[in-house]
């Protein structure tokens, strides 16, 4: 039997915790739902479930992921440090785990695992506030309750959750001789019990606390007082992550969660963008700018750039002013159900005026100008265009055709057969 095992665990002790499973699928393997196909490559613990990221947790536990190409995939190396180095040494397109062969890719997957600690951290231990003499299992546990703050490093005594033995500071219990946590910090007095494969911990002294990665890849910036990836540091914009984030409202400065920095400045939690972006809200909550970053933004962009060529504005045509959120800009042309682009920007946040009308003069002076952002019409010519552009390759690779155009101009049996074909 376990040393542990002989001990009772109190409920309020106990947690779920979101468990990340790596893996590959079998030589000539096809669909990574199937789980026979599934060859594990390791398995670790990434976070506690907790109410405010919940939503996106269960997201995570309904979905398998891309994760790093097999090329890539260095099975020595954690996976924080796999990730860090293939974004910074990796030069694929966007997109690009829909264009390689799926046993060609590693994947990821979640399921949730019993531990202990708290809503959190994983950790065997309680820490006692000098304050209010009382133990909590962390810090943030005791700040929802009490009406003080808890003084993380004047932490003297820690209280086993196992054996309930009180001991001074250390990483072991001198009882039952449970570790309180694999990664621990005699300055901060904190443990936590998650590890290096998914959230490494390093101690940096400008920001006295303690920091989610690793010491080589981070350094600390005076000016906004936090840290920044050490590939990023020159020429960084300074910004303090301090405030409220404008989507769950929760603490940007004393928080245990991932904070980005958007385009526009403001800052958020990473799994508050993740969010947003799932359920389809493209807009900064504050200024109403682009929401989406980095590799995000291309994908997102040239989405909208496809529908915008393959959608076919039906008549009666409506021409109205619209308003870029980007640039602050007004221009006509006629209202589109799905997508409308500002030509000065190229991007796609626009909103319409309804109260202004315009015409199809003012429209096509827009048009002019910026003829990449002409919707297409329900003419002859623009449904040829999409129909061409869409199925030219497919048409001409089955009737063995130098021009699509051929097959319109065929007697009516074709005509049908691509009709048909279209409608597949």
């Amino acid at each position: 039997m376990n040393q542990t095992q002989k001990y009772i665990i109190p409920e309020q002790f106990k947690n779920q915790v979101l468990m990340q499973q790596i893996f590959k699928l079998k030589l000539g393997g096809k669909d990574k739902n199937n789980v026979d196909d599934h060859i594990i490559i390791k398995t670790f613990p990434c976070e506690v479930m907790c109410d405010e990221k919940l939503q996106d947790q269960q997201h995570k536990l309904n979905t398998i992921y891309f994760h790093i190409p097999l090329k890539y995939y260095d099975e020595t190396k954690t996976e924080s440090e796999q990730l860090v180095d293939f974004a910074n040494t990796a030069q694929l397109e966007p997109e690009w785990y829909y264009k390689m062969d799926p046993d060609q890719l590693t994947y990821s997957k979640y399921f949730i695992k019993e531990d202990i600690g708290c809503q959190h951290f994983i950790r065997a231990c309680q820490l006692l506030c000098n304050t209010c003499n009382k133990y909590y299992t962390c810090r943030f546990c005791h700040d929802e309750i009490e009406d003080h703050k808890f003084p993380k490093q004047e932490t003297k005594m820690v209280k086993c959750i196992y054996c309930k033995c009180e001991q001074p500071f250390q990483q072991y219990c001198q009882n039952c001789k449970q570790c309180f946590g694999k990664q621990w910090c005699e300055i901060c007095r904190a443990f936590c019990n998650i590890g290096n494969e998914s959230k490494p911990m390093y101690h940096c002294k400008g920001c006295d606390s303690c920091m989610t990665g690793w010491a080589h890849q981070w350094r600390h910036c005076d000016k906004c007082n936090s840290c920044v990836r050490v590939d990023c540091f020159q020429g960084h914009q300074c910004v303090k992550f301090d405030g409220t984030c404008p989507v769950c409202m929760g603490d940007l400065e004393d928080t245990i969660y991932g904070r980005m920095l958007l385009n526009c400045s403001h800052a958020i939690h990473k799994h508050c963008y993740d969010q947003l972006i799932r359920q389809g809200e493209y807009r900064c909550p504050v200024c109403r700018r682009f929401l989406p970053v980095e590799e995000e933004r291309e994908i997102l962009i040239n989405h909208f750039k496809k529908l915008l060529k393959e959608t076919v504005i039906f008549r009666p045509i409506r021409y109205v002013q619209f308003h870029c959120l980007e640039c602050q800009r007004d221009f006509y042309g006629a209202f589109h159900s799905f997508v409308v682009m500002c030509g000065k920007c190229e991007l796609f946040n626009v909103e319409t005026r309804e109260n202004i009308i315009g015409n199809r003069e003012l429209a096509d002076e827009e048009w002019i100008k910026y003829p990449e952002t002409k919707p297409k019409f329900c003419t002859v010519e623009d449904i040829r265009e999409i129909l061409y552009s869409k199925y030219q390759i497919e048409l001409e690779k089955e009737w063995n055709l130098e021009n699509v155009g051929d097959a319109l101009n065929m007697y009516p049996k074709t005509k049908e057969q691509f009709l048909s074909y279209l409608q597949k």
